[in-house]
């Protein structure tokens, strides 16, 4: 089984790291998504990327459906953070459409950066 072992990049940030690139033991890069919460655990959703997949999601030009739906996604927990073949819940996985970074055009009611809307 794969295990995650550390963070390489941080993409988002809210009282703890949301989506992040992380190394597995196998020798691939992985983005990982907070997919939710118990109370003893964060769960995760994790898949294989490459150089070119993280610039596409770092500059939003791939929506993060596309990644997470991909057939070797997988869940982790932060306890031992090894990838399971528990089923991923549809309802954790963002939207289509919906990329890391704001798009000014997508008429989401989100201020740019003077502020207006």
């Amino acid at each position: 089984m794969t295990k995650i072992l550390d963070e390489v990049e941080c993409l988002n940030w809210y009282d703890g790291p949301l989506i992040s690139i992380c190394n597995g033991d196998d020798g691939k890069l992985y983005y990982c998504h907070w997919s939710g919460c118990d109370k003893m655990q964060n769960i995760w959703m994790a898949t294989p990327v490459s150089l070119e997949d993280i610039d596409l999601i770092k500059t939003g030009k791939v929506d993060i459906k596309s990644i997470l739906t991909r057939p070797e996604t997988k869940l982790f927990s932060d306890i031992d953070m090894v990838l399971t073949n528990d089923p991923i819940d549809p309802e954790g996985i963002p939207k289509a459409g919906i990329t890391l970074f704001h798009k000014e055009d997508c008429n989401c009611g989100h201020s740019d950066s003077n502020g207006s809307k």
